[in-house]
């Protein structure tokens, strides 16, 4: 689907919650802007997205397996007083 064509069918379906009675007509100008505003947010969300999946690693199991990791750190507790 296209852009234009999913903005325009997103804002008919709010024009119709928002007023049941008498659909809004869409202007081509208002829609071009409204994209023009959007862009800034939805990239800086996928940038977001993309940063985490490339920080974060996945280990992959096995159907039924348990994920068992050993201690990190062996260290030796002292208590001081």
């Amino acid at each position: 689907m296209k852009r234009r064509s999913f903005l325009k069918t997103l804002l008919a379906g709010v024009a119709a919650i928002v007023c049941p009675i008498k659909p809004v007509p869409i202007d081509p100008v208002a829609l071009d802007n409204l994209a023009k505003i959007m862009v800034a947010p939805i990239r800086q969300q996928l940038n977001y997205q993309a940063i985490g999946r490339k920080l974060l690693m996945v280990d992959e199991l096995p159907q039924g397996a348990y994920a068992r990791y050993e201690k990190d750190v062996r260290v030796v507790s002292w208590i001081k007083s």
